[in-house]
């Protein structure tokens, strides 16, 4: 991991150090995301690894989101971090339904058990309580977000529980 950057400005050579990565120390541009964005993905091996927004195209509508397991992954959390409601209508592990009719709530979570190349198809939606506030920078909240749950979750359950829901409640 870089530790530094050097770059040439009028014929000036100039050197700027980095911080470690943080997600909670750092800077982002992203006028996109909004608060009542949408789940959480994130990959467990030895680590936690934050991946992406799941079901963003899906406020207020149905809709569908996949993606595929690296090597190492033994795990993925999906999680609700902020201020709304994650209905997921359908969780499909290589085309096999896993499980159906789950609701998150803020700070709710489902952990699932994965092997490598497994193909992942969640459908459903988000619902967020309230408008988006446009006026807060939301790069920088996502990443407040992101890296206070995975601070506030550092004794997640070890590998003899995964697939476990762990805070997470099935609808009708």
């Amino acid at each position: 991991m870089p530790v530094g950057l050097r770059y040439r400005k009028g014929g000036n050579i100039y050197t700027q150090e980095m911080h470690p990565f943080d997600l909670t120390n750092m800077y982002s541009i992203d006028r996109h995301w909004q608060c009542g964005s949408c789940p959480h993905l994130f990959f467990v091996s030895d680590e936690k690894m934050y991946q992406r927004e799941l079901l963003a195209h899906c406020e207020n509508f149905i809709g569908e989101d996949k993606f595929s397991i690296p090597c190492g992954v033994d795990s993925v959390v999906i999680a609700e971090i902020e201020d709304e409601i994650t209905e997921i209508h359908e969780i499909y592990l290589d085309k096999q339904l896993y499980l159906s009719n789950l609701t998150l709530h803020k700070n709710e979570y489902i952990e699932i058990p994965v092997t490598k190349n497994s193909e992942v198809m969640i459908v459903g939606q988000y619902i967020p309580d309230g408008p988006s506030d446009k006026t807060i920078p939301q790069g920088i909240k996502r990443n407040e977000l992101v890296g206070q749950f995975m601070h506030s979750l550092s004794t997640w359950p070890n590998k003899s529980v995964h697939g476990t829901p762990a805070l997470a409640r099935l609808h009708p």
